[in-house]
């Protein structure tokens, strides 16, 4: 009798707790209000509302379909909330559903299924290329250094780089120093003014670009000439006329450190006797003839800039490259090393030469229109010494009508 009435007891208490058991996993309640938000081209987070208290797990399925194809991708820790799915493709819409899981693995029925789109892949920058620093620039070489006058050196030197931006020059008044920049340039030369007379001074180079400056030149000196002083006066001023229109001047040149040029222009007739300028006639034709004397001997490079009056226009200017009209013969004039005729002016430059003391030029001119007009003076100057120069007085001129 006891023996039977211990197994009934024993299918009983069995039979309830396979009853609990069942009880418990039809407890398990489906996550809710899962959201799915695309972060970046290749990230989804995903929330949702976790209602369970007796779950072991959470699981995340995916699939590229919201109706098949769900794949497990995670199971997550009892009570999780949320997820972030990295790794994705861009552009790509991604499908999700959420499940708890209980004891003995009982599962709850599946969330809602939330899906979002990836973003478009951002393409990666080009680095920018790191740009190569230019080197330093080659020192200049072979300096040397020339007076030029009482208060001017001229500098040149050998460019040996071909990547400095400019030259930096520096002076001193002693090789030892200090020294000082003066200036810069971009040309291989430089023209040191405003110095003292008698004084030498000393110079070095150098080339400069944005890496840096280059290692000296040699050193090169020069000495400036004695400063000039003023010329003594001349004496014995004569004048006399020669005609209506003309006064010729003489004096006694009682200087002889004078710079500069004496310069004669005289208008001719084309047979070579001496034209009155206060007698000219309309469609007349003169040879003009520049005299040229430098004050002190030396080689140079001269201008000789004659300015036309309003009525007149040059018709040859060079007689002494032959094709004058007429027997011009008597004509003893310089050939220029250059000659330009302009509608306002006559230009012929000389390679002076030391030695030689007197140089000329000749052009011919015809008077175009008759009126009065203002005879501009003419000038001739050495090209690189500007001090040295000369020029002649402007007149007062008329060309008559043709028949008056």
């Amino acid at each position: 009798m006891t023996r039977a009435v211990v197994s009934r007891s024993l299918i009983f208490v069995f039979l309830c707790v396979g009853f609990a058991g069942a009880s418990a996993a039809a407890d398990l309640l489906a996550p809710t209000s899962l959201a799915a938000t695309a972060v970046s081209s290749s990230q989804i987070n995903l929330s949702w509302v976790e209602s369970n208290a007796n779950e072991t797990a959470i699981t995340v399925q995916r699939s590229l379909s919201a109706a098949s194809g769900f794949v497990t991708i995670a199971n997550l820790a009892k009570n999780s909330t949320s997820y972030s799915n990295t790794g994705l493709a861009a552009g790509t819409t991604y499908y999700y559903r959420v499940q708890a899981v209980g004891r003995k693995g009982i599962v709850s029925p599946f969330s809602n299924v939330a899906g979002a789109t990836t973003g478009a892949s951002v393409p990666t920058p080009t680095p920018t290329p790191t740009a190569t620093p230019a080197p330093t620039p080659v020192a200049p070489s072979a300096l040397a250094a020339n007076a030029a006058s009482a208060s001017q050196i001229n500098l040149s030197w050998s460019d040996n780089s071909a990547n400095e931006t400019g030259f930096k020059v520096e002076r001193a008044t002693s090789s030892a120093g200090p020294w000082g920049q003066i200036g810069t340039t971009a040309a291989a030369s430089y023209a040191d003014t405003g110095l003292s007379g008698s004084t030498t001074y000393w110079y070095r180079v150098r080339a400069y670009n944005t890496a840096g400056n280059s290692a000296y030149s040699n050193t090169a000196s020069a000495i400036t000439s004695a400063s000039a002083t003023a010329p003594a006066a001349p004496g014995n001023l004569a004048a006399g006329a020669v005609s209506a229109s003309q006064i010729n001047l003489s004096w006694l040149d009682n200087s002889s450190n004078e710079n500069g040029f004496k310069i004669d222009r005289v208008f001719y007739n084309l047979d070579g006797t001496e034209a009155d300028l206060g007698d000219i006639t309309q469609n007349d034709r003169f040879v003009v003839v520049l005299t040229m004397t430098p004050t002190v001997l030396g080689s140079g490079q001269y201008l000789a800039v004659d300015p036309l009056p309003a009525g007149f226009e040059i018709e040859n200017p060079d007689l002494t490259a032959g094709g004058a009209v007429g027997d011009l013969s008597w004509i003893s004039a310089t050939t220029p090393a250059h000659v330009e005729s302009r509608t306002d002016q006559y230009v012929a430059a000389f390679r002076y030469v030391s030695g030689v003391e007197t140089f000329s030029t000749a052009y011919m001119v015809r008077a175009t229109s008759p009126g009065k007009f203002v005879l501009p003076g003419a000038t001739v100057e050495d090209m690189y010494r500007p001090e040295f120069r000369g020029n002649t007085d402007p007149a007062d001129i008329e060309v008559k009508t043709s028949g008056q």
